[in-house]
């Protein structure tokens, strides 16, 4: 699809990663097919995960931050900064973001 646009990228890093030479196609097979190797042992992670959790009865997803958000707010409104919160709080930027949004 980027061929037909004229689009063409090379890596600075890694400098056999390079679709404007004429071993494109093989060097975008390779990626693909690295890629597709990665994928396997992440998808029976995940899916691990998710069993594990199920026969532990415990609901899907990472666990919800416990801390105090009435106190985010607060502080929020007396000018702490978004990353200072963050830190404070021991959580992450959009964590502090959702929070004082709501």
């Amino acid at each position: 699809m980027l061929d037909s646009f004229g689009v063409r990228w090379r890596s600075y890093q890694e400098a056999f990663l390079d679709s404007t030479g004429p071993l494109k196609d093989a060097v975008i097979g390779f990626i693909a097919t690295i890629a597709k190797m990665e994928r396997q042992p992440i998808v029976e992670r995940t899916q691990a995960s998710i069993r594990r959790r199920r026969e532990k009865e415990l609901p899907p997803g990472r666990p919800k931050g416990i801390f105090d958000r009435e106190k985010v707010r607060w502080y929020r409104a007396q000018g702490v900064s978004i990353r200072e919160l963050a830190k404070k709080f021991k959580v992450g930027l959009g964590t502090i973001h959702r929070t004082i949004a709501r």
